[in-house]
């Protein structure tokens, strides 16, 4: 009979190779388990997008099971294909629409026109949305506005673009000066009655009307004089602003 050689292990004692226990079985199918209890766990984010993952992930498990490849195989072929009829199914109910133009064209218009057509009463959040974009704008316009009209006068284009009074000259000025972070930032509270006092004050000025129909050269919108003929209204004054109260209509 052979004697092992042990020369190469510790204490120059043969090796001896333990069977796993049925403990040990125990616990790497918990274990396993737990795994899988994990992987499966909802997603945040897109609930398409976690749909899908969750769906797909099934197949992992599938193959992993103790079925046969051809049961496997079928098995997965009738989910996918359920699937697939049932997406195709939720975008035959789902109405695309692509709107081309060019900027202030009126594409935002139709789709909430749309909005409002098919999908009903707008909500306090959307209305909220509406006013912050129409406050933004104003300033973007009156800023355009008097920055154009300082360029003008600058340039020598004629007496018809100077203003009235030095006051309001200074406020066209200090307007034009206004940075792109003082614009974009806080509409809502950067719009206030004295401000809308004073865009009222300027845009009564001749020469403020024949600044705007220079608009091609500057980024004054179209329907800027639809907003300034109602400024007053739009920021109403303290007192009044808990009864008054103002909706842009585009009928």
């Amino acid at each position: 009979m052979t004697t092992p050689n042990t020369t190469d292990v510790a204490d120059d004692k043969p090796m001896v190779l333990k069977q796993p226990s049925s403990d040990d079985h125990k616990v790497r199918a918990l274990n396993h388990e737990e795994k899988s209890e994990e992987e499966n766990k909802p997603q945040t984010g897109n609930d398409t997008s976690n749909s899908n993952k969750k769906f797909f992930s099934k197949f992992g498990k599938l193959f992993k099971s103790g079925k046969n490849a051809s049961d496997s195989q079928s098995s997965a072929d009738k989910e996918i294909a359920e699937h697939m009829k049932a997406s195709q199914i939720a975008m035959s109910k789902t109405l695309r629409l692509l709107l081309l133009g060019a900027g202030g064209s009126g594409k935002s218009t139709v789709f909430k026109q749309m909005e409002k057509l098919y999908r009903g009463k707008d909500d306090e959040k959307q209305l909220e949305a509406a006013k912050e974009d129409i406050y933004r704008n104003i300033i973007t316009d009156i800023y355009d506005l008097c920055k154009h009209n300082v360029k003008l006068n600058s340039m020598g284009a004629g007496a018809q673009y100077k203003l009235s009074s030095d006051a309001l000259t200074e406020k066209c000025l200090r307007i034009s000066n206004w940075t792109f972070q003082y614009i974009w930032d806080d509409p809502l509270g950067r719009l206030t009655r004295d401000l809308a006092l004073e865009i009222d004050a300027l845009w009564r000025e001749n020469a403020m009307r024949l600044t705007w129909q220079e608009r091609k050269q500057s980024h004054v919108m179209d329907n800027t004089p639809y907003f300034f003929d109602k400024i007053l209204d739009i920021v109403p004054d303290a007192k009044d602003a808990t009864t008054a109260s103002y909706r842009a209509s585009f009928d």
